[in-house]
């Protein structure tokens, strides 16, 4: 747990933020299209959404122990 804290911390507060130096809008455009479609091609539509409910849930009831 504590090494995809580390790996998730480190995407979202340095490779994101350099990338979005160096891509222009318009290619940062294409490429959230291209993951866009490579989701639905490998995992189905609405599986994204999907699981990201799942987490909620299971979120929820772990909070929800005493």
């Amino acid at each position: 747990v504590q090494l995809l804290r580390g790996h998730i911390f480190k995407e979202n507060n340095m490779l994101f933020p350099m990338a979005e130096q160096v891509l222009t809008p318009e290619e940062q455009e294409r490429l959230a299209e291209s993951f866009e479609k490579l989701e639905v091609e490998k995992m189905g539509a609405g599986t994204h959404e999907r699981l990201h409910a799942m987490m909620k849930d299971l979120l929820g009831e772990v909070m929800a122990r005493p």
